[in-house]
């Protein structure tokens, strides 16, 4: 019935259909993993789920809020939704600190309603005043170090590119005597081309007399990026096919973000081509044509539009070569070899039936890559007594080449990186973990022996506290894995016994007690003996009647800890 107003429907029925069936099976799978953990949650707390759980059911399980809230109403439990409320709220007040942004600009048209408009000047640098300026989106007369706001110059920068079609604004700063502004991006609203800035120095005025000035590096790069861009999706549709569409892109100095549609992840082998394609046409030297045409004309001619965009009567149409035409109104290299070199880092969902790809390109593709081998070989270097001499050498040294610069990055090494090196060095680093999974496996096994003899010879002469038998030792080299294996083979030997173990690794100590339930039925808790020897060590610890554990970083108190144990037992039977 909406067919007649969006075409696109009916343009893209199966690859719409594709994607609500796939929400199906994802929303039921959800379901199906989470249903359990609701279940246990509301048993162990009987009638009410606290905000906790609430928590971790959506941000760990993805579940559905208004899903939690009708099973609870289901069952009658009570969803403590102030307390979900507190954590959300953690979570984000965690995303802020974890932000590389020292300043939130949430730029507000309205403050600059009484804003002059400036001429524009193609003047670089630039002779300027400071002509208006707003803090926290409100109108100001001064700026000083540590603030953070917008600010308009009169005249206006031409050659100050503004936010626009995905592409962050330009770069660059703002100077008088003794002070210095960082213009962190540049926005056009209005016919006014506004700074968002952070002073770093000094303090400015309304009407001082400036120097504005343009970062020409990170305009360059970002350039690259934008260009790049257009290659990415040229190369997308020509290995994943012509239904790849843009859904969205974000480009900087430091690296380019695209979002098309396509309902599967991306293989290796198709990474690998993609890369491939877009570094051949780098290394071709293409020339990027840009030109203004009407609108009619450029689709005719198989301009590619961005979904949503509005676009006037005349459009500017970049054109690299044949291998790509798009509407676009960004900032572009002169020629594809420019970019010199293109490299995929990510590839993810971000929304059913939406892909991303993030890249970067020319030098901060070498270093990423010359990062990822270093990380990777001081890896391998902490590995080395595991690695057989039967692995490939060859990966490793030429991936020391290309570290230390004896081996220049180009497109085909990319892809020799791609097709042997990245999965050479990661299957090495495999074999590796595998052979000290082995070896600590054995230690274990060694450890375990040991501590399972004295655990048996413990067991097969309990000591008497009153009238309760109790299997107790301390092993110094046991973690709670090798504790509660301990406890097992106790309890096979001394049914009717209390056993409780304790072991510490390194700054940690930890403790382990079983109670049968013969002895749990005269009121005796593993929960209550371990609680009453958890402080001694300084931690603290839970679980059920007949078995609890506690862990904690003072192995000190392991002696202390099991006398606490033991006087509780006795005071038990006392009252």
């Amino acid at each position: 019935m909406f067919k007649d107003v969006y075409p696109s429907l009916e343009e893209n029925r199966e690859h719409i259909a594709a994607i609500v069936e796939g929400e199906e099976i994802r929303f039921n799978e959800t379901l199906k993993e989470a249903r359990p953990v609701f279940e246990e949650m509301i048993s162990l707390e009987k009638g009410v789920l606290r905000g906790e759980d609430i928590f971790k059911l959506v941000d760990t399980y993805g579940m559905p809020l208004e899903v939690i809230q009708d099973m609870c109403d289901d069952r009658g439990v009570s969803a403590r939704m102030e307390e979900f409320e507190g954590f959300m709220e953690k979570r984000k007040e965690q995303s802020r600190k974890g932000s590389d942004i020292s300043c939130d600009f949430i730029f507000k048209p309205d403050s600059f309603k009484d804003a002059p408009r400036p001429s524009f000047s193609q003047e670089l640098p630039l002779k300027a005043s400071l002509a208006f300026m707003v803090k926290g989106g409100v109108r100001t007369d001064v700026m000083g170090e540590g603030d953070c706001g917008e600010v308009v110059t009169s005249p206006s920068s031409a050659l100050f590119y503004p936010e626009s079609g995905g592409q962050t604004g330009d770069k660059g700063t703002i100077s008088s005597k003794g002070a210095k502004m960082l213009v962190v991006n540049t926005i056009l609203a209005d016919g006014r081309k506004i700074h968002q800035v952070t002073v770093e120095s000094g303090s400015f005025s309304k009407g001082d007399e400036v120097c504005l000035d343009l970062d020409t590096s990170k305009k360059s790069r970002t350039a690259m990026n934008h260009t790049a861009t257009h290659l990415l999706q040229a190369a997308l549709r020509g290995v994943l096919g012509q239904n790849v569409r843009q859904s969205g892109s974000l480009v900087d100095h430091r690296r380019l973000r695209f979002d098309f549609t396509n309902l599967k992840k991306l293989s290796h082998r198709q990474i690998v081509e993609v890369e491939r394609l877009v570094n051949g046409w780098v290394e071709d030297g293409i020339g990027v044509c840009i030109e203004e045409k009407d609108i009619v004309s450029a689709k005719e001619e198989g301009a590619l539009s961005f979904f949503g965009e509005k676009y006037s009567d005349v459009v500017r149409v970049v054109k690299v070569g044949e291998k790509s035409m798009e509407l676009c109104g960004g900032t572009h290299v002169e020629n594809t070899r420019d970019i010199r070199l293109f490299k995929i880092v990510a590839e993810s969902s971000v929304a059913s039936g939406i892909r991303r790809i993030e890249a970067v390109t020319g030098d901060e593709a070498e270093e990423w890559i010359k990062r990822k081998l270093s990380e990777m070989l001081r890896e391998l270097e902490g590995k080395r007594e595991f690695i057989s001499a039967e692995d490939p050498e060859e990966a490793i040294s030429e991936a020391r080449n290309i570290v230390d610069g004896r081996k220049a990055v180009s497109g085909a090494v990319i892809e020799r990186l791609d097709e042997y090196i990245f999965p050479a060095l990661a299957e090495i680093r495999e074999k590796a973990e595998k052979e000290i999974k082995k070896a600590e496996k054995s230690r274990e096994n060694d450890v375990f022996s040991e501590i399972r003899t004295k655990v048996e010879d413990a067991a097969s002469d309990p000591r008497a506290i009153k009238n309760v038998k109790v299997v107790s030792g301390i092993f110094p080299a046991a973690d709670m894995t090798l504790l509660r294996k301990a406890v097992t083979c106790a309890e096979k030997i001394a049914r009717d016994a209390v056993v409780i173990l304790a072991g510490g690794t390194g700054d940690k100590a930890y403790i382990a007690c079983s109670v049968p339930q013969v002895l749990a039925g005269r009121g005796f808790s593993a929960r209550e003996i371990v609680s009453r020897a958890a402080g001694e060590i300084e931690g603290s610890g839970g679980g059920k009647e007949t078995f609890a554990q506690a862990g904690g970083k003072r192995p000190e108190g392991l002696s202390d800890a099991l006398e606490s144990a033991f006087k509780f037992i006795e005071m038990k039977q006392e009252g």
